[in-house]
């Protein structure tokens, strides 16, 4: 029985050298892989940058600055569809091991217990990693449908410059396309109508007299003092309607404009929380990959001293000093409802506090740190230990049953 179970462990250890050494393998494309999240992480950072400056941009500027949110956008999208395809190629290294165990088994005989039972336990390990794999390609595909979702929305937006052009200019235009436009059947016969009006003057001027309007009789009271004073008054009374319709005009254009900057607002506000999510999707995705690059090293891959500028902290971006590792930080990152959506916050800050245990640091990973930086990781390790303890007991409190 001790000389079957030291076959299994050695089966086992045989099985878990050849996981590394096909990670080995692939370390390329994993190199790849990382370059373009990267890439990616670095044009969110940008692109929330662009938003922001969106909103305090003049309007003749916003249409460029749509433009480059737009080309950013699709350069993301290509950095996150190179990374679908390299995640595919690793997956299909795995398969084919699958297969080639799945066909193993097979025509392993029913009574061989203990050969089936080994090939199942080295089924399982390539599983694990296969859905390892498979859970980094779904995160792709959904920030690569978000990509597609505001490229499409941002190619049916509209000018805001056309938008804002005035009307005058425009019906300017229109009228001057209309002088030199060509001659239809109206213009035609009104220039032929000059022909006719000789006689018709000669008729209306004999008619003047008649039609003239008749003198004031001689009998006629004096016209008042105040006459012109009244005719002043009566055209200054016709002019207030004309005066209020003006006012109501320029009422209603102005409402036009707080309404376009309304929805220009809420545009850009929809189009910064989409772009926020996304960016918050990208840097989750990249401190898991980091994450499991430091759990799951591949012995024969080079390797890349860790410093305090490249361990994964858990905010969503990359700090300067421990100063930035604050508890606001760490809740809005870890907590963020942009991931991880079937885990509640408890399990989320368990995880967490799991890897930044000052211990587990000591016992691990802080050997893999360079000697001058080791102060500093050992530090902010505790600052972020020490934060998680004090959100994970908030967490608990809240939904502690009273």
């Amino acid at each position: 029985m001790d000389g079957t179970a030291m076959d299994y462990n050695l089966w086992a250890r045989q099985q878990h050298d050849n996981v590394a050494r096909t990670w080995a393998a692939l370390r390329r494309e994993e190199d790849e892989i990382e370059r373009e999240e990267a890439v990616v992480v670095g044009l969110g950072q940008r692109l929330g940058q662009l938003r922001d400056r969106i909103q305090v941009s003049p309007r003749a500027h916003i249409d460029a600055l749509l433009h480059q949110i737009a080309k950013d956008e699709a350069r993301m999208l290509a950095a996150i569809e190179a990374v679908g395809a390299r995640l595919a190629h690793e997956k299909s290294v795995f398969n084919r091991e699958l297969q080639r165990i799945s066909h193993s088994r097979a025509n392993t005989p029913r009574s061989d217990r203990h050969t089936r039972a080994a090939w199942d336990y080295a089924e399982q390990i390539w599983r694990d990693e296969e859905q390892g794999i498979q859970e980094r390609i779904d995160r792709v595909a959904a920030l690569g449908l978000d990509c597609r979702r505001r490229l499409a929305s941002s190619r049916r937006r509209p000018s805001i410059v056309d938008d804002a052009e005035p009307r005058e200019p425009r019906e300017r235009r229109q009228s001057a396309k209309s002088v030199h436009s060509p001659p239809t059947a109206d213009r035609f016969l009104r220039e032929r109508r000059p022909s006719l009006a000789a006689p018709t003057r000669d008729f209306v001027r004999e008619r003047r007299p008649s039609a003239a309007v008749p003198t004031r009789p001689a009998t006629s009271a004096a016209r008042p003092a105040t006459a012109a004073a009244s005719h002043r008054h009566y055209q200054a009374a016709d002019e207030h309607p004309r005066r209020d319709r003006k006012e109501k005009e320029k009422e209603k254009e102005k409402e036009k404009e707080k309404d376009k900057e309304r929805d220009h607002r809420e545009r850009a506000r929809s189009v910064m929380a989409a772009d926020d999510r996304m960016r918050t999707a990208a840097a989750w995705t990249a401190y898991e990959c980091r994450w499991a690059g430091l759990q799951a090293p591949i012995p024969s891959a080079p390797t890349t001293p860790l410093t305090f500028h490249n361990v994964p902290w858990p905010v969503g971006f990359q700090p300067d000093s421990p100063r930035s590792l604050t508890p606001d930080r760490i809740k809005r990152f870890l907590l963020s409802p942009n991931h991880s959506p079937h885990r509640s916050p408890k399990e989320r800050l368990r995880s967490a506090l799991s890897l930044w245990r000052p211990e587990e640091w000591e016992d691990k990973w802080i050997n893999s740190v360079e000697p001058a930086e080791r102060d500093k990781v050992r530090y902010g390790v505790s600052v972020v230990a020490q934060c998680l303890g004090e959100l994970l007991k908030e967490v608990s409190t809240k939904h502690s049953p009273e």
